[in-house]
């Protein structure tokens, strides 16, 4: 009997563009905005660097480095005040919980096939 190998992932991209209303490729070097937590409107942002394994940019707002979530960068003038610190946190955990849960399924249907 053959045993099914099955990963899943989630197009972090995908959902980044349908919550910002847009598709958008970022590139390193390209000027962004962004609105960082307790700012009053959004900063112009330099993308740097992006962290692929948790979908994070490395950006330059105001001569400093911030990381911000894919989601929380868009086209300049076009920004949305984002949700809160721990309404970001609680939508993380969930994607994470979600996650796991779908490949601990994958894996028995794998083991049973």
């Amino acid at each position: 009997m053959k045993k099914l190998k099955a990963t899943w992932q989630v197009d972090t991209k995908v959902l980044a563009d349908f919550q910002r209303g847009y598709e958008m490729n970022i590139e390193p070097g390209g000027l962004y905005e962004v609105w960082l937590s307790l700012e009053e409107r959004p900063k112009p942002a330099v993308a740097i660097r992006y962290l692929e394994n948790i979908d994070i940019w490395e950006v330059l707002v105001d001569s400093q480095v911030f990381t911000q979530s894919t989601r929380r960068i868009f086209r300049t003038g076009t920004a949305k005040p984002s949700p809160s610190a721990l309404a970001e946190i609680q939508q993380m955990i969930a994607d994470q919980v979600r996650h796991m849960e779908d490949q601990k399924f994958l894996k028995f249907i794998s083991e049973t096939t």
